[in-house]
């Protein structure tokens, strides 16, 4: 009886390894539940026998007889209750009275086991062979047997009505192997451990390990037909719950078979509502898809109904869904709620109008056309990299017709926060009358009224008055970058002190007075002008000292045009990072 004893305990730990497996494909499945269920009763039954089969004794033989009924009076009713779930009867496992109809037996036959006799009443050794003794008169041995074959033959019954309705051919397949695999394992126990034992057959309790070909039946239909892995519904149902978008599960028919709860929220139907319905009854129209090959369907905007307060814009995707026989099965289709798309699509055209009304306004308090005064001549160059720019400049006109008050800025960052800065600057040098006269005084002015009101910009400026009865040039500087005084081909910059404006009420500005003479030129610019690099990240300022001198030749106007193209050059195909202002003066005669 060794080797009985053996492949007992072999049947019990590779029915373990098998549960484990299938609960492991997908531990939600009810029907991947109740198989592991099965495979822990025949694994208790297989390791109750592994010891009976050894036992030399009617105590320790009856010992674990009692423990191997743990597992088998549990068989029938869990098999039936797999086969109702495999077969879909959801009309009968939705019933609670059901389950105690079904299960109550098992626990008072357990019972009955642990404390009397169940089934076998007694063992008996011939020929080194442990046989059963089974007492077939007891009320509770005839019990049991109804119960058993009443189970069986509902089970037998209910999937024989599954496999003759079901149509698609993977579930019939996977029907077929399991009906063959364990109604062929249920046909051995009884003839082993029933049948044998009642025709007084002296052959042993072997029918348990049958199972072991159950498992195999079982593991081929895993491997071929996907048996008791995670469905499309499961799959579907995980994913879609977690989806912000509406999703549709459709039948092959069009009518509502599943849905997220997005669509119930957003559309306010209840879930007895929408299910079964017709998709096209909630869009007004048909989705036909574009390609009849995949059903794919993509970018179609339509307006989905709404239980009450109207229609919802939606952008639909669609695709059909088929099983790997190439079985039409249903259609997904995703809506995405473009109500906030639309919205920001029409607050985007008022911000763009806003845009183009505030970039023409700031286009009017650019200088367009340069002034005109004695002994100088003036030429500018604006680009700015967006549509509304931070660097500034303007012509002041002073009392003296032979004086001209040039001022430049650069105010941090683009956008609206710098153009409404830069609309405060005009307004600062149209209003400050007397103050113009002083170059310092003026950028301090400027700095006192923008002081509290800049945020997270600040704002760099260079103010100079060219007097030309005396050919002198007064400037004061508040951290902007130094100009440039280009004389017989000779580069210098005008130094002066200067701290930014805007961040403190009280500033130092060094104001100076330089003499200029005919031909000299003076290049203000901002740093967008210096700090533009090239491919290899050099600077155009490093370029500088080599291209002033050549265009200081020429006239003021191919001056500043000049290095202007030098710049774009320089840049090549690279898009500008910065605004880039440059103004050019020259003391002609």
């Amino acid at each position: 009886m060794f080797y009985l004893s053996l492949f007992a305990f072999f049947s019990c730990i590779a029915g373990l390894y098998f549960g484990i497996y299938v609960l492991r494909l997908n531990p939600r499945l009810m029907l991947n539940r109740l198989f592991f269920v099965i495979i822990i009763c025949f694994a208790i039954w297989s390791f109750g026998y592994t010891f009976i089969y050894m036992a030399r004794d009617r105590e320790t033989a009856m010992f674990w007889y009692r423990i191997s009924s743990i597992g088998w009076t549990a068989i029938p009713g869990v098999f039936l209750h797999f086969i109702l779930i495999f077969t879909k009867q959801q009309t009968l496992t939705k019933k609670k009275w059901f389950f105690i109809l079904l299960y109550t037996p098992v626990v008072l036959f357990l019972i009955r086991s642990m404390t009397g006799v169940l089934f076998t009443g007694d063992f008996i050794w011939e020929q080194d062979m442990i046989l059963e003794v089974q007492d077939s008169t007891s009320p509770w041995y005839r019990a049991y047997m109804i119960y058993n074959g009443l189970c069986m033959t509902a089970a037998a019954g209910i999937s024989l009505k599954y496999l003759l309705e079901v149509k698609s051919i993977r579930k019939k397949k996977q029907a077929k192997i399991v009906i063959v695999s364990l109604m062929s394992t249920m046909v051995i126990v009884y003839t082993f451990n029933i049948i044998s034992v009642l025709m007084g057959l002296k052959l042993p309790v072997v029918g348990h390990l049958s199972f072991v070909g159950g498992l195999a039946g079982i593991w081929y239909a895993i491997g071929k037909y996907r048996l008791l892995m995670l469905s499309s519904k499961i799959a579907s149902e995980k994913i879609i719950s977690q989806m912000m978008d509406l999703v549709f599960l459709l039948d092959k028919y069009g009518n509502i078979v599943l849905f997220n709860e997005q669509v119930l929220n957003t559309l306010g139907y209840t879930s007895r509502e929408l299910t079964g319905k017709p998709f096209h009854s909630i869009t007004g129209r048909d989705i036909f898809p574009v390609d009849n090959r995949t059903g794919a369907m993509t970018n179609i905007e339509l307006k989905i109904k709404r239980r009450s307060h109207g229609d919802i814009p939606v952008n639909i995707s669609s695709s059909l869904i088929t099983d790997e026989f190439d079985e039409h099965v249903g259609t997904v289709i995703v809506g995405h709620d473009i109500r906030e798309k639309q919205e920001l699509a029409q607050k985007n055209d008022i911000m763009e109008k806003e845009l183009i009304l505030a970039q023409k306004i700031q286009s009017s308090i650019i200088p367009r056309t340069m002034p005109v005064v004695d002994g100088v001549k003036i030429h500018a160059v604006y680009r700015s990299m967006a549509e509304l720019g931070g660097d500034f400049f303007d012509f002041i006109k002073l009392r003296d017709r032979d004086m001209l008050g040039i001022f430049i800025s650069d105010v941090s960052g683009h956008g609206v926060p710098a153009a409404l800065i830069t609309g405060m600057l005009k307004t600062l040098l149209d209003t400050a009358g007397v103050i113009r006269l002083d170059p310092a005084d003026l950028l301090r002015y400027i700095n006192n009224n923008i002081t509290g009101y800049m945020g997270d910009n600040f704002l760099t400026a260079f103010y100079c008055i060219y007097n030309n009865n005396d050919r002198t040039l007064r400037y004061a500087r508040a951290g902007h970058t130094y100009p440039f005084l280009i004389r017989h081909g000779e580069i210098s910059r005008l130094i002066s002190k200067g701290t930014l404006l805007g961040y403190e009420r009280e500033i130092n500005c060094e104001e100076i007075t330089i003499n200029l003479m005919e031909g000299d030129k003076i290049l203000l610019y901002t740093d967008g002008l210096t700090e533009a690099v090239d491919r290899n990240f050099r600077q155009f300022e490093d370029t500088m000292p080599d291209i002033l001198p050549v265009y200081g030749k020429k006239p003021v106007k191919e001056f500043v045009d000049g290095i202007y193209s030098e710049l774009q050059q320089h840049r090549g195909d690279n898009p500008f990072e910065d605004d880039v202002l440059l103004i050019g003066l020259e003391v002609v005669p």
